[in-house]
């Protein structure tokens, strides 16, 4: 499990990145362990949700949505992938 300076490292390179973006799709590559409580699955449930803020709470990362939160938990692994789509060029 990654360490607190780590996740404090994450959430400061990472939280400047995201922080206002708007989540157009979900995909989960590894659901080894995911609970939700809400009820739609969350490819249907987070795309167009603006990401507010980005904190830790414990040893999990929070990502506050308009009107939800996401909460990850590293586990062993500790690696989270942002993925952006290319930006249109102006003509």
């Amino acid at each position: 499990m990654p360490e607190l300076p780590d996740i404090e490292y994450i959430i400061h390179s990472l939280g400047p990145e995201i922080t206002g973006c708007t989540i157009t799709s979900v995909k989960v590559l590894k659901p080894v362990v995911l609970r939700m409580l809400v009820p739609l699955p969350c490819k249907n449930l987070l795309p167009g949700k603006e990401i507010h803020s980005v904190r830790r709470h414990g040893p999990f990362l929070v990502l506050s949505l308009n009107d939800l939160e996401i909460i990850v938990h590293f586990m062993l692994e500790g690696r989270i992938s942002l993925e952006t789509s290319p930006k249109k060029k102006k003509r």
